[in-house]
């Protein structure tokens, strides 16, 4: 530890504040013991240029670590653009809306196309959760079924099996 440390005093390498949380690790045990093990550091140049710069710690979920961003306050540049041109279903929404109001007049054409993108949004927003959500409970089940062993007698079994195969010849498994 002492020559991360010496490194790091060296080479003048400064550690940003970190915010949501004290902690980037943990056992998961109890006692629980906790760390910070996950960061950022930058050189004074890097500083210099961007004094904002901050790291942001999130909820570990199912890890036993948290995860770290870096972000430089002040350069934000807003949310990301959609490309809803690259969306078949969305395109296909809003060529159903504008046929349907043919000879309506722009701003009624832009009112309804955008109802359209909001609901659309909307709709598939949630089943992006729902999607992170079951894989979740799916991680939450296998992770159970490791820590009780009832899956690594089985593929044990099937890696025997499996190897017995690639192993011997044909010919010679039916024998």
């Amino acid at each position: 530890m002492d020559v991360f440390v010496n490194f790091i005093n060296k080479l003048r390498l400064l550690d940003p504040p970190l915010y949501g949380g004290k902690f980037t690790w943990s056992n998961l045990r109890d006692p629980p013991s906790f760390s910070r093990l996950d960061r950022f550091l930058i050189s004074s140049e890097v500083a210099a240029l961007w004094p904002d710069f901050l790291q942001q710690s999130f909820p570990r979920g199912l890890s036993d670590h948290n995860p770290v961003y870096i972000s430089v306050v002040g350069d934000n540049w807003g949310p990301k653009s959609f490309k809803w041109f690259d969306n078949k279903e969305l395109v296909q929404q809003l060529q159903i809306t504008c046929n349907s109001l043919e000879g309506k007049g722009i701003e009624t054409l832009l009112r309804h196309c955008k109802a359209v993108t909001k609901e659309w949004d909307r709709s598939n927003r949630s089943k992006d959760l729902e999607s992170v959500q079951e894989i979740e409970k799916k991680c939450q089940l296998i992770e159970k079924k490791l820590i009780s062993g009832e899956d690594i007698q089985q593929n044990s079994k099937i890696f025997e099996n499996a190897t017995f195969e690639a192993m011997v010849p044909d010919k010679e498994r039916r024998t």
